[in-house]
């Protein structure tokens, strides 16, 4: 599976077209995957992408659902209807849809986020605030990943 990592920033030009990330190129080509599914975060104003095999592992918890349930139905909708596949061109661009990139507030410049098995596109600016954020949220909750030492303040006895 592809992993994301780091934090790109990438200018946009007049058609919308973006290079992706050559760190993320060079993960995607060692794993064999040539196209990227695009969608609207719910969470955030950006842009998240996946890779067709991460995005078919996502869309696939919606099957926890009751199949009939109002719940299924906005989540699969809201997952599948708002997805566009793009795939890099030769010079490792792809085109960033317009509504895509409104919603996300992209200007000249997109900043790539690298989030393991996704990506996020931001604005710059709201990037940097939500950076901020999530900072201040993992501080706050002194949180570590399940299975990590604890940090531990003090003077060891």
């Amino acid at each position: 599976m592809v992993q994301f990592t780091g934090t790109h920033a990438n200018r946009l030009d007049g058609k919308g077209r973006v290079s992706i990330p050559a760190e993320f190129r060079a993960a995607m080509k060692e794993a064999g995957v040539t196209k990227l599914l695009l969608r609207a975060s719910h969470q955030f104003a950006c842009i998240e992408g996946r890779t067709p095999e991460a995005f078919a592992k996502l869309a696939g918890a919606t099957e926890t659902l009751d199949a009939f349930s109002e719940e299924h139905a906005d989540m699969t909708l809201l997952l599948y209807s708002g997805a566009t596949t793009v795939a890099p061109d030769g010079d490792g661009r792809i085109v960033l849809p317009a509504e895509l990139a409104a919603y996300a507030g992209l200007g000249e410049t997109a900043m790539f986020a690298g989030a393991g098995s996704r990506f996020e596109i931001w604005e710059p600016a709201a990037f940097a605030r939500r950076k901020e954020e999530m900072l201040r949220n993992v501080v706050a909750r002194r949180q570590t990943l399940p299975g990590s030492p604890r940090q531990v303040s003090g003077s060891a006895s």
